[in-house]
């Protein structure tokens, strides 16, 4: 199976337990007032009979600064900030609520069809503004991850976005992505990716960790999935053709006071991180679009 590095980060990455610990979670502390603010246990790794290792290699997690500089990299790219011709429109923070998070972990453990979902990019045909749509996959013989659209997620309607959209509905804003930002009827910018596949043990994990710390006076309140690219070619992603080539992070969130705003809680990523270096608990478990799109694709 083709791996990108899906940084999921903070993933925190950093699926880390998640795919190990499915049930009853202990709580951490949330407050954060040094260094030892965040309680990760030696049983947060990953261990050798963990769900995520039997799935991959690679690299899963990664330096949160090194990921910080692949978000900056992409806005300088592709997002071209500081030059004369400006893209605002094209997002680098899908922020998804962990309610949302929790459904796709149930529904990923309640199925043994879908092994994963691909983040799709789209776009508003009038203002450009780009957004993401999940959708749930299923292996095929091929070795790629064939979309199972217009999947019932329950529970992905407590919050108002619209990550879930029909086929249909999705499709003119996939086409409009594809055209407007990746030039596919023009001078082809084939190195901005226009799908990223995402195994389901990212969400498991993600789920896991959200609940660990959703209590205290400082919880976590969902994930951001940031736009990002690489500086250059990685030996260990097979599925990245371009030096270039855009990814996604994805980093866990705490809630600011502004309304609807959040801010990354990197420090968890930095935490799940610096143990994970310890374990050598390092995998890899999403692929790129190109190179890894399949024949059933949009």
């Amino acid at each position: 199976m083709k791996k990108i590095i899906l940084f999921c980060l903070s993933l925190n990455l950093m699926a880390l337990i998640a795919c190990n610990n499915q049930n009853g979670e202990k709580k951490g502390s949330t407050a954060r007032s040094g260094d030892d603010s965040l309680r990760i246990d030696e049983e947060d790794s990953i261990l050798v009979n963990d769900f995520c290792q039997k799935s991959g290699s690679g690299n899963f997690l990664i330096n949160p600064v090194e990921a910080q500089d692949m978000v900056r990299n992409f806005d300088r790219i592709y997002r071209m900030t500081g030059t004369p011709s400006p893209k605002p429109n094209l997002q680098t923070d899908y922020w998804v609520d962990s309610c949302i998070i929790f459904a796709l972990d149930n529904f990923f453990r309640d199925s043994t069809r879908f092994d994963g979902a691909w983040i799709l990019f789209g776009a508003d045909p009038d203002q450009k503004k780009t957004t993401i749509f999940i959708v749930p996959t299923s292996g095929i013989a091929s070795g790629f991850h064939e979309a199972v659209w217009d999947t019932n997620i329950p529970g992905t309607t407590c919050a108002a976005v619209d990550y879930f959209l029909t086929k249909n509905a999705a499709r003119p804003k996939a086409d409009q992505f594809r055209q407007y930002y990746r030039q596919e009827n023009a001078i082809l910018k084939d190195s901005l990716s226009r799908k990223v596949w995402v195994h389901q043990c990212v969400f498991r994990s993600l789920a896991a960790i959200l609940r660990r710390y959703s209590g205290g006076t400082d919880p976590l309140n969902g994930i951001s999935i940031l736009s990002a690219a690489y500086r250059a070619k990685n030996p260990s992603v097979s599925s990245q053709v371009y030096n270039n080539q855009s990814t996604i992070v994805i980093v866990t969130t705490r809630k600011v006071d502004a309304p609807g705003s959040h801010t990354p809680a990197w420090d968890v990523s930095s935490k799940y991180y610096t143990l994970s270096k310890k374990t050598k608990a390092v995998y890899n478990h999403g692929e790129l679009c190109p190179n890894a799109c399949g024949a059933m694709d949009f």
